[in-house]
């Protein structure tokens, strides 16, 4: 897989812990071609309107709007856009809804940022396809 062909994604990272989003955005903001972060899904769904961005990472457990929520307001405006969800959580309710809206990917916090990085090298390749 040509690893430059994440120079052509940009990302929406939503996450509420602010020492993990700015770990995770650190790690990937050199080899992204954007990055926007949100502290909870009602800011993540502002950026996500405002940057149309080709790949949503979210947390579920967020306060004032979570994941799930989000993905639903997201899902409404575009059914197939890559959603990948980290969460502490891990429930048959949660996988059974993340199933239903379709999103891509389900990852255990904390995230294994070598498989992130081979999952969104993956999804490029598709998205860049598209375009």
């Amino acid at each position: 897989m040509n690893k430059f062909n994440l120079k052509n994604l940009s990302v929406l990272y939503v996450e509420n812990d602010n020492k993990v989003r700015l770990d995770l955005e650190n790690k990937l903001k050199d080899k992204l071609k954007s990055i926007y972060c949100a502290v909870d899904g009602i800011e993540g769904l502002k950026q996500f309107k405002l940057n149309k961005p080709d790949i949503i990472i979210t947390d579920i457990t967020m306060p004032r709007m979570d994941g799930i929520n989000m993905s639903m307001h997201v899902r409404k405006i575009d059914a197939t856009l890559p959603i990948i969800v980290l969460s502490n959580e891990y429930s048959m309710s949660y996988l059974t809804v993340i199933l239903k809206l379709g999103m891509t990917q389900y990852f255990r916090k904390p995230v294994e940022y070598k498989r992130l990085i081979e999952i969104l090298e993956v999804m490029s390749k598709d998205i860049i396809y598209e375009k």
